[in-house]
């Protein structure tokens, strides 16, 4: 029995990173998610309102998840009503804050991780199920009105959503934690293996940075060896399970607490306590109210296929498109021959990437050109020009056959051609992957 889970702390910096972008426009509907918003409520609204800076919407640091919870907190989410057409990023940071309070916050109970995850996934699933339903003509025309920035040529409908790879974590956490969630109804797996928020790294990060931090104040000495800082987990334990009783009124011990902890009045313990009988209509009424809020959520962002009056989309619609999307963009990897296992990791960031088969005429204008803007887009696309398309690259003399470092190929699948160009090497065709030929 085995289950996967994408790092959900990397999921939230990898949608804010989205967010930040200033070369991508996240189109919903008659609005569009981005930083300028969030700039607009730092420059017109105290800092007392929302508590953000400049430094939480930097775009150089990549890896802040921190901030990732301040722009989703919910005295930023509240403040951003005020700025007008700020709805899609109010759409776009809820998504954000659902995967937070899914995998990443300890006090959130099962049945309410479970309503978080699939919201998440149905506001991208019904966004998606938009952008496929409507013509880049008119996503164009969108943007020109709604965007402030003139561009001289189309943009392809890839553009205006999230990243691939996103999109299968989203997917790959929501459907895994059900799976758990039905293992537990079926009393297959015990009650700890609910602990959702121990699948993440920050707890690591918390635990380390403490124990580096009990050396006292008149060490300077932060380094230590394993069996020091197994001294110091220990101790650390004592002191959490002091904290704990203390806070729970279970004696009267007062624990000192320094002023800039977080303001929660009580420490939480990481068994979930399961207070409701989880059964399989249980899991089917949550999901589908996840359904109807994410519905809620981008009814005001005017996307055409929510509205009432027009041909409004519905629950089963939604899941095809989804699974449509996700059964055509299948992660594959080449064979590969005398090469580390280790090396593999470039090309499943660019098999991701599988274009649309209905795209418009538009998209493929756009391809042509984007080589000599593809240094700009924050998100790695590969050029989806064919094979044979490629003028046959003769490399003579090279007495090496086995290239170790460089992607190089005998063969390739076909989902694959997209990465590759030919080259003949030695009187033989080999397959060289774009980014080795940038090098």
């Amino acid at each position: 029995m085995q289950t996967t889970l994408a790092h959900a702390p990397h999921l939230c910096t990898k949608l804010r990173n989205r967010l930040l972008s200033s070369t991508t426009i996240l189109l919903v509907g008659d609005r569009y998610a981005g930083i300028a918003h969030l700039i607009q409520l730092i420059d017109n609204r105290s800092k007392i309102d929302h508590g953000l800076t400049l430094s939480d919407i930097c775009q150089k640091d990549k890896q802040n998840y921190s901030s990732c919870e301040k722009i989703t907190s919910d005295a930023v989410l509240s403040s951003l009503k005020t700025i007008s057409n700020s709805e899609a990023t109010q759409a776009y940071l809820q998504i954000i804050k659902c995967i937070e309070l899914t995998f990443v916050e300890k006090s959130t109970n099962v049945i309410d991780r479970v309503y978080n995850a699939w919201c998440a996934v149905f506001i991208v699933r019904i966004w998606y199920a938009w952008l496929q339903t409507t013509n880049s003509d008119e996503l164009n025309k969108k943007v020109s009105h709604s965007h402030s920035t003139v561009f001289n040529e189309p943009i392809p409908k890839r553009n205006f959503f999230i990243a691939i790879p996103t999109l299968f974590s989203l997917e790959l956490n929501a459907h895994s934690l059900t799976y758990l969630v039905v293992l537990y109804a079926e009393q297959k797996i015990t009650e700890e293996a609910l602990n959702i928020a121990l699948f993440n790294s920050q707890m690591c990060f918390r635990t380390f940075r403490v124990a580096r931090s009990m050396s006292g104040p008149f060490s300077s000495v932060v380094n230590f060896s394993v069996y020091e800082f197994l001294q110091g987990v220990e101790k650390l334990a004592v002191l959490q399970s002091i904290k704990w009783s203390s806070e729970s009124k279970e004696n009267n011990i007062i624990f000192p607490k320094h002023h800039k902890q977080s303001k929660k009045t009580s420490l939480t313990r990481l068994t979930s306590t399961i207070t409701i009988t989880v059964t399989e209509q249980a899991l089917e009424v949550t999901v589908f109210s996840a359904y109807l809020k994410a519905n809620q959520i981008l009814s005001v962002c005017g996307l055409s296929i929510l509205n009432p009056y027009d041909k409004m989309i519905s629950f089963e619609e939604v899941n095809r498109l989804a699974y449509k999307k996700l059964s055509r963009s299948k992660c594959t990897t080449s064979n590969k021959k005398h090469i580390k296992s280790n090396e593999n990791d470039d090309e499943n960031e660019d098999d991701d990437e599988d274009e649309d088969e209905d795209e418009d005429e538009d998209n493929e204008q756009h391809r042509s050109n984007r080589q000599r803007s593809e240094s700009d887009i924050v998100d790695e696309h590969d050029e989806s020009t064919s094979i044979d398309d490629f003028d046959l690259d003769i490399l003579l003399n090279v007495s090496r056959s086995t290239i170790r470092g460089m992607h190089i190929f005998d063969s390739i699948d076909n989902s694959q051609a997209d990465s590759f160009f030919p080259g003949e090497l030695n009187g033989r065709i080999k397959y060289m992957h774009k980014k080795t030929a940038k090098l």
